[in-house]
């Protein structure tokens, strides 16, 4: 892959891969750059879109839409090819709206999502927005910054990946130095 740089006028937040592109969205911009992905797996500008957010904070697909946060309680799922809003869902756990969405993966036909400043994960049903399940993370970064003490930027948990082919979890943040796969337990 490329490494590529937008200019000090954009912040990138959320990417993910939809076809043969990939997406990715702004942070108080919304705005959305698309790339195709050649054969070699170099990348070619292939445009750019305002996309209905303001504030872009996480991007996923479902396989056929892009979904987007913008830290509010609202996954919005938007047409590749108009950039347009197509579906809005509230995230709610027992009927209350879970804001500060931010990281969003599509794993195995279900929305999973950070919550901003938190050390948890949200399973989200992408149709009704209602949370399934939570995923406690706590104590990860605390683990992380007695190992890593001069490391003073790193922040909030703030990455989901999923490799699908093998069925693995994994989580990182902003500016960690090290990524996790997670292998889930249930609560006793």
């Amino acid at each position: 892959m490329d490494n590529l740089l937008l200019g000090s006028r954009w912040f990138a937040e959320g990417v993910t891969r939809l076809g043969d592109h990939l997406y990715q969205l702004t942070w108080q911009t919304g705005t959305i750059f698309k790339w195709l992905i050649k054969p070699d797996y170099t990348l070619v500008a292939a445009g750019s879109s305002q996309g209905p957010l303001t504030d872009g904070w996480g991007l996923a697909s479902d396989g056929s839409s892009l979904l987007a946060t913008d830290s509010s309680a609202f996954i919005y799922f938007i047409n590749p090819s108009t950039m347009k809003e197509t579906k809005r869902i509230q995230v709610t756990d027992g009927g209350v709206p879970i804001k500060w969405l931010n990281e969003i993966e599509v794993i195995e036909g279900e929305l999973w999502g950070n919550i901003w400043q938190t050390e948890c994960l949200a399973r989200i049903n992408m149709t009704t927005g209602m949370v399934t399940h939570w995923v406690m993370m706590h104590g990860l970064m605390q683990g992380l910054r007695s190992r890593f003490p001069t490391n003073a930027g790193m922040d909030v948990l703030n990455g989901i990946a999923y490799d699908k082919d093998k069925k693995r979890l994994f989580v990182t943040g902003k500016k960690w130095p090290k990524i996790f796969e997670v292998s889930l337990q249930p609560l006793e």
